[in-house]
């Protein structure tokens, strides 16, 4: 397959305007349909990278032109037909050209190597449900020495049982090689206060949308900053906080940190975290990022990493923050979480649901116990 030219002639041409980053982030691969229009929302104008959608259904892809750099279209472009193995299989006609992406990305990025390739999947239909578990053995397989941050998104709980299984049918092979940041898709509608039985799904789209492209755009542009770096990281740094099965992400943003308690700064970032994490017997890694446009006050980083291992069973091995102090509107906070378990992950997220105040108008028990069922061996 031949990669436009002209895709990384541009790339090279916006990297020209920046100086050096802390991380570089080369590229930005999209698998399914919903995880293209997370894609298409990106801000990459900042960070440099390459935004690379991958799909079996040409329409999707349409849909989304011009608001990303290039479309992979595979299979017999009429889409994967909610059938993981069709997938899979559309995704392994076109494997073969990732790391040829990938390369090319780096030589318009300027680099030899990507620090962090980050790839986000729509899974519980066709398509990204199949391609994610190969996409991400294909990225490891090339690039060993590269983070790769994998964010899935995952369905409604409306959606019915089957998108459910396939999901987390494909999370369970896709953790074996790499860690997963789950963003579900239920749980942000509760969380944002849109219920998609009561308004336009359209409508619930694009508010949770508009959010992880808010979280995305906001870790990528802290993890390639250029200036004001007062604490950084390296791309080893990242390797060792990112390890385990399942990982989590929440942010808050602040138009000052003046006055604000570490309690306060954790409840608003928990709110954004659109999974429920649960922490094995070993506790979880992770770190968390402050991008201010102030001076950061020490007590306040003081009292995060108190809590963060006091309350949040944060290990503090690897545990190093990334402070940032540069011209910038607000402040934004971000934690990072990993080392979660995936099947007590579900456990906990089906309690939610089976035991919660709205049982039975989204579920019954039978989910449950598929779900344990698929995971009791994993």
């Amino acid at each position: 397959m031949d990669v436009k030219e002209a895709v990384f002639e541009k790339i090279k041409e916006r990297m020209r305007r920046e100086v050096s980053h802390l991380l570089t982030i080369p590229v930005i691969f999209s698998l399914g349909s919903g995880a293209g229009r997370v894609l298409a929302g990106v801000d990459v104008s900042r960070i440099g990278a390459v935004k690379v959608a991958i799909n079996s259904s040409i329409r999707d892809l349409k849909q989304i032109e011009g608001q990303v750099d290039l479309s992979i279209p595979c299979g017999d472009l009429g889409g994967s037909g909610m059938n993981p193995e069709k997938g899979r299989e559309d995704y392994l006609e076109v494997v073969d050209v990732i790391p040829h992406i990938v390369e090319k990305a780096c030589e318009a990025y300027g680099c030899e190597d990507p620090d962090v390739v980050v790839t986000i999947a729509s899974v519980g239909h066709g398509f990204g449900s199949g391609s994610l578990p190969e996409h991400v053995k294909a990225v490891k397989s090339s690039y060993p020495n590269t983070v790769h941050i994998v964010f899935a998104v995952t369905p409604f709980h409306f959606e019915g049982e089957g998108p459910m299984i396939r999901a987390y049918t494909s999370l369970k092979e896709a953790v074996k090689h790499i860690t997963v940041f789950p963003l579900s898709n239920h749980i942000a509608s509760l969380k944002l206060n849109v219920d998609p039985r009561k308004v336009k799904l359209s409508d619930v789209f694009n508010a949770i949308n508009s959010h992880v492209v808010e979280v995305l755009n906001s870790l990528f542009d802290a993890l390639t900053a250029t200036e004001g770096i007062r604490m950084g990281m390296d791309r080893s740094d990242l390797m060792n906080m990112i390890q385990g099965e399942v990982g989590a992400i929440g942010m808050a943003k602040y138009q000052s940190l003046s006055g604000l308690t570490a309690d306060k700064v954790l409840q608003d970032v928990a709110s954004s975290i659109y999974v429920k994490p649960v922490v094995g017997p070993d506790g979880a890694y992770g770190t968390y990022l402050v991008d201010s446009c102030e001076k950061v006050p020490l007590s306040l980083l003081n009292e995060l990493s108190r809590l963060l291992v006091s309350r949040w069973m944060l290990k503090t091995r690897y545990l190093k923050p990334l402070i940032l102090e540069r011209d910038r509107l607000g402040s934004t906070v971000l934690v990072i979480l990993t080392n979660l378990l995936l099947r007590k992950h579900v456990e906990r997220e089906l309690q939610s649901l089976v035991l919660g105040s709205e049982a039975g108008e989204y579920w019954s028990k039978s989910l449950a116990k598929k779900l344990k069922g698929l995971l009791s061996e994993h």
